[in-house]
């Protein structure tokens, strides 16, 4: 927190030198003299880099707790009360003493959103859990319900083997099934 404030205490003052810059020209930066202009350009381009690094920093930041979130199953209760501390350096410590107000209420609002949508979904399937064990993010594949038009018997997918039966409901991976498709021997249905 403190060297974000700096950073931002350092990036208004830049702002306002070139103010002051700014306010001696009184012809124009045109016919501003070339020592003006790189000075302004300077701290122009300081400026824009400060903000560039705080916001690179401030998007890494909410990635991490949001990956965090996931991987305890969207539960924020479970991840403040693990012993995880959310700094990529790890250590020891409690998860509230490692995030500041604002990424608090970051991680509880999206908690809010992220509950609200496994919601609609929780009879069929649960987003949040977990179906490869190195995984700790959203599921990334789509998920379609198909009908076996025909008889077929040991199908192979990157998952493993398939039996269809003729007229046989499957939920499976759109990318396991994508030939079948094609080939007219499943049909998505809609839910």
């Amino acid at each position: 927190d403190e060297q974000v404030r700096l950073t931002l205490l350092e990036t208004r003052q830049l702002e306002s030198h070139v103010e002051k810059l700014l306010s001696t020209t009184e012809e124009g930066l045109e016919k501003a003299p070339k020592e003006l202009a790189a000075q302004l350009v300077t701290h122009h381009l300081a400026a824009q880099r400060n903000k560039r690094c705080l916001l690179a920093y401030h998007s890494q930041r909410i990635d991490m707790v949001q990956r965090k979130l996931w991987s305890k199953g969207g539960s924020i209760g479970i991840l403040l009360d693990s012993e995880e501390v959310l700094t990529e350096g790890g250590g020891e410590g409690e998860e509230r003493s490692k995030l500041n107000p604002n990424e608090m209420e970051h991680l509880k609002n999206y908690s809010q959103l992220l509950t609200a949508y496994k919601s609609e979904f929780l009879d069929l399937f649960d987003i949040t859990s977990r179906l490869d064990p190195n995984s700790t993010g959203p599921p990334t594949q789509l998920m379609v319900t198909v009908i076996a038009k025909r008889e077929a018997n040991h199908v192979q997918t990157e998952s493993g083997s398939l039996n269809l039966r003729k007229g046989e409901r499957l939920r499976v991976q759109r990318s396991e099934v994508e030939s079948l498709i094609l080939r007219d021997w499943v049909e998505v249905v809609e839910d």
